[in-house]
């Protein structure tokens, strides 16, 4: 999801998302079915030891040379969006 939500929300390159999307969706073999609630996920999002802002979430996102870097966004209804863009549609691809 980062390398998806990168290039969308931060300086990130959707090239390496393209790149690693194959490798990644190994790791969750078997987990395909297995259905993530938006509400639950944006609740843990927000509640991660990182988050100092309320409103905002950190969020460790690789940047266009695929360097990883920390930065805080908004815990916005366009973020809300995005991930569940990707929880129901983005992985299964």
């Amino acid at each position: 999801m980062a390398n998806w939500l990168a290039p969308q929300i931060a300086n990130g390159d959707f090239s390496h998302f393209l790149r690693m999307h194959d490798v990644l969706a190994k790791n969750y073999r078997g987990f395909e079915d297995t259905e993530i609630p938006l509400d639950v996920f944006m609740n843990a999002l927000s509640k991660d030891k990182k988050n100092t802002e309320k409103n905002r979430v950190t969020l460790i996102l690789p940047n266009k040379n695929a360097e990883i870097e920390k930065g805080s966004y908004k815990n916005d209804t366009m973020l809300r969006h995005l991930c569940q863009k990707y929880l129901t549609k983005i992985r299964f691809q």
